[in-house]
């Protein structure tokens, strides 16, 4: 069976490497959280945004990631992924799920890659290389 897929945005941002220095944001920032991911959690419970979260080890390194609908509008799903590095947890990667067709967001661990899915759909895949 042939799927048709339209992309309309994909924002991959790949803002920070496990153990390299960084500096500390504040508390309202959702590039870095100080905490744990109840810290992240609590970021979008401010701001009222359903989300749906799941905790995930790969390639030895702690990951959390978080899908909230609808942050960036309607039709769209912001897709947060959030490594573990040192005392904090940093924004790793940030995908923008643009007219999903099932609104049914999973995120599943491979040995070196977390895979975004909207239902059995995969969105995209990130490759995971311990530093």
């Amino acid at each position: 069976m042939k799927i048709k897929c339209i992309v309309l945005l994909t924002a991959v941002i790949l803002l920070s490497v496990p153990g390299r220095g960084a500096e500390h944001h504040s508390s309202r920032s959702i590039l870095v959280v100080e905490d744990s991911p109840t810290g992240i959690d609590s970021f979008f419970k401010t701001d009222n945004v359903p989300t749906k979260t799941k905790q995930l080890k790969v390639a030895g390194l702690d990951y959390y990631c978080l899908a909230a609908f609808p942050y960036s509008g309607a039709s769209t799903v912001d897709v947060y992924c959030y490594v573990h590095d040192g005392d904090v947890w940093r924004l790793h990667m940030l995908y923008f799920a643009l007219l999903p067709k099932y609104r049914k967001i999973d995120f599943v661990a491979g040995r070196d890659t977390i895979t975004v899915k909207d239902a059995t759909t995969k969105l995209i895949t990130m490759h995971v290389k311990k530093s």
